[in-house]
């Protein structure tokens, strides 16, 4: 199995991918799932699901490559932009519509306590339930999408797998097929068993932003407009 790194952005559907992977390559529709807070408890080992053996960079050795050296599967946020692209590794960026992505993390954080050093810094006040904190963490955050883009996408020359959490969630089978053959692209892929584990899943239905508490069109249109350059490059449908 190719060693890989998968980079994401947060709140782009890497839990959800890992969960397939695992049930996958395990052989095994019922493999346990890594789940919210359940991460730092499931993922202080590698996890080992067949030939796919992951390393939840956080949790586990905050290495890279990982301590482990028969890992095959390391996710990364990339936070400080310090991760090298080499030709030791395939790469796999997980990505998403920046608002979609920035609500989700905002709501996420204010109910997780904040897990890594570059998130303390990066919301140096604590996150609270206002919309003056959401306005200032969604500001914060789309710099770092911007930045995440312009080094993942825009400038980087190394050939990369994208995934955008939009297709992840719309066509689960299809993005499926292609993680997995870039995984191991000598292997027929078992369609049937793939099948079978994404049924096992609970895929959740894209949310509606105009539920989110603070929605505000103007303020999203805004935020929108600040990175259509990237939005635009990567392929990402425009919301506003």
């Amino acid at each position: 199995m190719n060693k890989t790194l998968c980079i994401t952005f947060p709140r782009s559907g890497h839990h959800l991918l890992v969960n397939i992977l695992c049930k996958y390559f395990s052989n095994d529709v019922t493999f346990q799932e890594i789940q919210g807070d359940e991460t730092t408890v499931h993922c202080r080992d590698v996890i080992i699901a067949g030939d796919f053996k992951y390393c939840e960079f956080y949790n586990h050795c905050q290495s890279i490559p990982c301590s482990h050296a028969d890992t095959t599967f390391t996710k990364n946020h990339d936070f400080g932009f310090n991760v090298r692209i080499t030709d030791r590794f395939n790469y796999l960026v997980l990505y998403r519509h920046p608002i979609a992505s920035i609500v989700s993390w905002y709501e996420y954080i204010l109910n997780t306590p904040l897990k890594n050093a570059f998130t303390a810094q990066m919301f140096v006040h604590k996150l609270e339930e206002t919309r003056e904190a959401w306005e200032y963490f969604a500001q914060t955050a789309m710099r770092y999408w911007k930045d995440f883009m312009h080094k993942w996408f825009i400038h980087n020359k190394k050939p990369i797998y994208a995934l955008q959490y939009e297709s992840l969630v719309s066509r689960t089978n299809l993005s499926l097929i292609g993680v997995i053959h870039m995984l191991e692209p000598e292997k027929e892929i078992d369609i049937q068993h793939l099948c079978k584990c994404i049924d096992a899943l609970y895929i959740k239905k894209r949310r509606n932003l105009q539920n989110f508490r603070f929605y505000d069109a103007n303020f999203f249109r805004r935020m929108e407009e600040g990175v259509k350059s990237e939005i635009n490059y990567a392929g990402i449908q425009r919301i506003f």
